[in-house]
């Protein structure tokens, strides 16, 4: 592993922590409709890390079936090849052929991997900042509360 593939948790466990510090902060924390507002801001969270788990889950389904694919082709033609040579040389060629095109696929799909987790980590450091954001402006008072119905506003008069 190289240096950047530990740089980008550590980032977003920094800017989990600075969430974590500004939700649980108590100085703030008397603000009527604080805790549902970030209750809400949790489950949108909630909310994106179960999509993009679901999303990876289906990646590596798709990766895994189309090894599998790639697996049985080869292993058709390996036979044909080996058949047909009757020379080591020529089968040696072969196997190396087929191993260079093994590499190159198991590498395309392990950059579509890495692509896509960049990606989510992105989606999800961008949430984390537009929540702070959110819950910096709810506390200073330039975003209303969520109006919380009263228990006799709720029944109905008759």
């Amino acid at each position: 592993m190289n240096k950047s593939s530990h740089a980008a948790p550590l980032q977003i466990l920094a800017l989990s922590m600075g969430l974590f510090l500004a939700l649980h902060s108590h100085a703030v924390s008397d603000r009527p409709g604080r805790s549902q507002f970030i209750a809400s801001l949790r489950t949108e969270m909630k909310e994106l890390n179960r999509r993009q788990k679901a999303e990876m889950a289906d990646l590596k389904a798709s990766q895994k079936a189309a090894r599998k694919d790639f697996e049985n082709e080869i292993r058709g033609q390996r036979r044909a090849c080996f058949d047909q040579s009757t020379r080591g040389s020529e089968k040696r060629t072969c196997v190396q052929e087929f191993l260079a095109r093994r590499k190159s696929m198991l590498q395309i799909q392990n950059e579509e991997y890495r692509r896509r987790k960049g990606e989510q980590m992105a989606r999800k450091k961008a949430l984390e900042e537009e929540h702070q954001r959110r819950l910096r402006e709810f506390d200073t008072g330039a975003v209303a509360p969520p109006s919380i119905p009263s228990p006799s506003a709720s029944s109905p008069s008759n």
